[in-house]
């Protein structure tokens, strides 16, 4: 089953996936650039890994995309948003049977 959280994730992937796309960029290539594992940036693009401020940040200027920084920071704070909601879900469900 497929949650909010879930697919939030996996849109920020797929923008993050477009804009490496966008910049001509293999996501082993990325990786170097970024000096990250090839494997951090494939749980990134397929929302199995959710980014930080900062690799958002890092991801947009490595694509050479730094407009898109605050639009990146914007889909992280609508899912942190999700993640925090239904934690509160979950937790009022325990205190209520």
């Amino acid at each position: 089953m497929t949650t909010d959280v879930q697919t939030a994730r996996e849109a920020l992937g797929a923008r993050l996936r477009e804009l490496r796309a966008e910049a001509g960029l293999e996501g082993k290539d990325l990786a170097a650039r970024l000096g990250w594992q090839a494997s951090k940036v494939s749980r990134l693009q397929n929302g199995k890994q959710t980014p930080t401020r900062a690799d958002l940040t890092a991801w947009a200027h490595a694509v050479e995309q730094s407009d898109a920084e605050a639009e990146l920071h914007g889909l992280l704070a609508g899912l942190d948003m999700k993640q925090r909601n239904r934690s509160w879900a979950q937790a009022a469900g325990r205190r209520h049977p």
